[in-house]
């Protein structure tokens, strides 16, 4: 209609380029950068804050980049370094399995097998901590709102070594790993 202006006209005059014009496209491109804008800002102000960001629902969509580009990470070559490390890492669960209850057998008893591999543990992990971090600084967890139950982590890991080192003889190798995963899996669910 004449003297209306178009829906893509942001001055209120009417267009005079085609639809299919690059004017037209470069003016909606801007308008979808400049929205994206928009719905991201919440985001970068609790960021600068030191706020979680909110979570997605229908006032801040989480929608694609205006620029068309993929936020897909599972292209990325490296993915699959840290997939094959993730194999690496439940590999060595079955060999853990079966060199704990090898030590408890040795030692005569699942707990003092558990006991060496946590000492073990713990000397690697502190000498890891020191040349990373340069050092353990647990001030600023332990004076924030966090749960108390977030510290039990430990335990839980003290019980799972402990029950692989008494259960790998008494199972088999195999037979452990298996059930620990199946722990494992119905824990996640």
């Amino acid at each position: 209609m004449a003297g209306q202006p178009s829906p893509s006209d942001d001055h209120g005059t009417r267009s005079r380029t085609g639809a299919g014009s690059p004017q037209r496209a470069a003016g909606g491109r801007r308008r979808r950068r400049q929205d994206a804008v928009r719905r991201s800002e919440p985001v970068r102000l609790a960021a600068r804050s030191g706020a979680h960001p909110p979570q997605c629902c229908p006032r801040t969509r989480c929608d694609p980049p205006a620029d068309g580009r993929s936020t897909n990470r599972t292209r990325s070559p490296s993915i699959w370094l840290w997939r094959g490390l993730g194999i690496l890492c439940g590999m060595s669960l079955a060999v853990q399995a079966a060199m704990l209850g090898r030590l408890g057998t040795a030692l005569g008893s699942p707990i003092k097998a558990s006991v060496v591999s946590f000492i073990l543990g713990f000397v690697l992990l502190c000498a890891v901590v020191v040349f990373r971090d340069h050092g353990l600084d647990l001030g600023k967890a332990i004076r924030g709102h966090n749960p108390p139950w977030m510290w039990i982590g430990g335990l839980l890991g003290a019980v799972v070594v402990l029950m692989t080192s008494w259960l790998s003889p008494q199972l088999g190798t195999g037979l452990t790993v298996l059930v620990v995963l199946i722990g494992q899996v119905t824990g996640g669910l």
